[in-house]
């Protein structure tokens, strides 16, 4: 009852508040967690060699699967994620030069890059669907997609801009020791112990070593098992 009579409390201080705000701002929102709910391990994965982008493939195919299968680990989630993308930059000018709106690019792109299926085998006992791969996987791939015609010759995505190798999301990155990294949070199941969990993802570690290149490093920097407070919270059939 305790409990329920403050958030009752703050929901109607956030209510009242609202009339004091000034209008179209968005409304204060209230919300309950559970500290035995929070990560007990994360871990940051780091490379000098690696592109970003591939190490974050190993994380999220490698590192993440694994870990999520060891008993009593409930969610494994990637901080900093990098996946990649080809990243199309063109020069207005050059566009502007040979009459191409940024229109055609955008569905030159999108018409030679693609993965669709095609049609089906009907066998007597199975069928299978016949696909046709013309994705494309990486900047000198897409560098040579024609996006239009003139005077006879074709308009290549190379001679508009430039297209990198790049992430997805220029604005998310992760930091460890000044060094760009990949992280992951571990969250275990509730009701399990702090300690078993976190020790069993650790005797886990020396096998996910020996799977990733030797490029890769990668550490613990925030482990509650051994925090004593957090433990006994978190541990409740103990």
């Amino acid at each position: 009852m305790f409990g329920i009579g403050i958030s009752i409390g703050v929901g109607h201080v956030c209510s009242k508040t609202l009339r004091d705000l000034p209008p179209g701002i968005i409304p204060p929102s209230l919300s309950k967690t559970n500290p035995a709910d929070q990560p007990i391990l994360y871990l940051s994965f780091r490379s000098r060699t690696l592109p970003l982008s591939a190490l974050d493939e190993l994380v999220q195919q490698v590192v993440a699967q694994r870990i999520s299968t060891v008993n009593g680990v409930s969610q494994v989630s990637v901080l900093g994620t990098q996946k990649y993308a080809a990243r199309i930059q063109v020069d207005p000018r050059m566009l502007a030069s040979r009459g191409i709106g940024i229109d055609e690019v955008a569905a030159a792109v999108s018409a030679q890059n693609v993965n669709l299926p095609t049609g089906v085998l009907w066998g007597p006992q199975k069928a299978y669907t016949v696909s046709a791969n013309g994705q494309l996987v990486n900047a000198a791939q897409f560098q040579e997609v024609i996006v239009a015609y003139r005077n006879g010759a074709p308009v290549r995505l190379r001679e508009l801009g430039q297209v990198v190798d790049g992430v997805q999301n220029l604005r998310l990155a992760g930091w460890y020791k000044d060094t760009r990294t990949i992280s992951i949070s571990v969250q275990k199941q509730p009701g399990t112990n702090t300690v078993e969990v976190a020790d069993a993802v650790k005797a886990m570690l020396p096998t996910l070593r020996a799977q990733l290149p030797a490029a890769v490093e990668f550490e613990i920097f925030v482990d509650r098992s051994r925090d004593r407070n957090f433990n006994r919270g978190g541990s409740s059939t103990r």
